[in-house]
């Protein structure tokens, strides 16, 4: 069996622009968490002379942090590097001495299987002790290069006669192109005498960008098109200067990961957008549209693409024209899109 580094060779040999989004919706997954933390998320931009990067992670005790790009070029090859990320996760997750294996997932748990938008890794385990110490313990030794993101709890009956029937802790990993913030959740039910443990890593694929979505680099002229709330809408059209500053922001953001995509939902795209922003490329209008939903809709010549994460492009249009951001700017998900060393021109 080929291993991960000519997989990866193969699949970029095929070569090709990807000239359509290679992606379905995906209906989002429902959950449920007693408590949440907010995250922050550190993005590095690396240059890479290979068609195909594939991400360095750390093997060392307890480290999953990816040192390298995640740059993939099909569907396939960042199938199989998010595979590997989430292996690597759960092999690390740290339990009791004296863990036992399991074929199967511990009753009633369930195995949870990947779908075509997510990689899914499992292990299964019984442990000496109650779900309050296994929980503590894993609370205690935390996967290295994770960051707590909530716990849950699951009970039966009501009221006196309540009984708690599950406990979990969960983990998140740091996003990239290829990928959305991997999860890790560690499960455990009453087993006997003993505690059952669930091990569970996902993660979901991102659509890959495609080349019609790019902005080139010495683009001449943007319109945009905004407005701030009830604040009437303003329309201006910039010169090469900003032009290019708003090419490097756009061309720096992720794809939004597809069970996030809000840009078929009426709510949305019923309204007028809060932001249009229009290059013309090969003679071909370029159009990327803000709903104000977290997702930046794209068509490309009036064909639609992959969808796009925010990022910091709201906030820079509203700093290049000197206002204040609206309540609904969102913070960016993966740092500031801006290239390394440019600067924002004055308003």
């Amino acid at each position: 069996m080929p291993d991960l580094h000519e997989l990866l060779a193969t699949e970029a040999s095929r070569g090709g622009a990807v000239s359509a989004p290679p992606f379905e919706s995906l209906i989002a997954r429902s959950r449920q968490r007693r408590v949440k933390q907010a995250f922050a998320v550190a993005a590095a931009v690396v240059a890479v002379t290979a068609a195909v990067a594939v991400p360095l992670i750390v093997g060392g005790r307890g480290s999953v942090v990816i040192t390298g790009p995640a740059v993939t070029t099909t569907d396939a090859a960042r199938r199989a590097v998010a595979q590997q990320v989430v292996d690597q996760m759960v092999t690390e997750v740290k339990l009791p001495v004296g863990a036992s294996p399991l074929a199967t997932a511990p009753a009633p748990l369930a195995s949870v299987g990947p779908t075509a938008n997510s990689v899914v890794a499992e292990r299964f385990f019984t442990v000496a002790g109650t779900m309050d110490s296994v929980i503590a313990y894993v609370t205690a030794h935390p996967p290295a290069g994770l960051f707590a993101s909530g716990t849950s709890t699951g009970s039966s009956g009501t009221g006196s006669s309540a009984t708690l029937d599950s406990q979990g802790i969960e983990f998140a990993g740091v996003e990239t192109s290829s990928y959305g913030a991997p999860e890790l959740s560690v499960s455990v039910v009453p087993q006997g005498v003993r505690v059952g443990v669930r091990v569970s890593a996902q993660a979901t694929l991102r659509p890959l960008r495609t080349t019609a979505e790019q902005v080139p680099a010495d683009a001449a002229a943007v319109t945009v098109t905004y407005r701030q709330g009830d604040a009437a809408v303003q329309t201006h059209t910039w010169d090469s200067s900003r032009a290019q500053v708003l090419a490097a922001a756009l061309n720096a953001l992720y794809a939004q990961v597809s069970d996030m995509i809000l840009t078929d939902d009426p709510a949305c795209t019923g309204s007028d957008p809060v932001y249009t922003v229009t290059f013309e490329v090969s003679h071909q209008p370029l159009v990327f549209r803000d709903y104000g939903c977290g997702v930046i809709d794209v068509t490309a010549g009036g064909v639609s693409q992959p969808a796009l994460e925010t990022g910091s492009v709201e906030s820079r249009l509203y700093s290049m024209l000197g206002l204040q951001p609206s309540a609904q700017s969102s913070a960016p998900p993966n740092g500031s899109a801006l290239a390394p060393g440019a600067s924002s021109p004055a308003s």
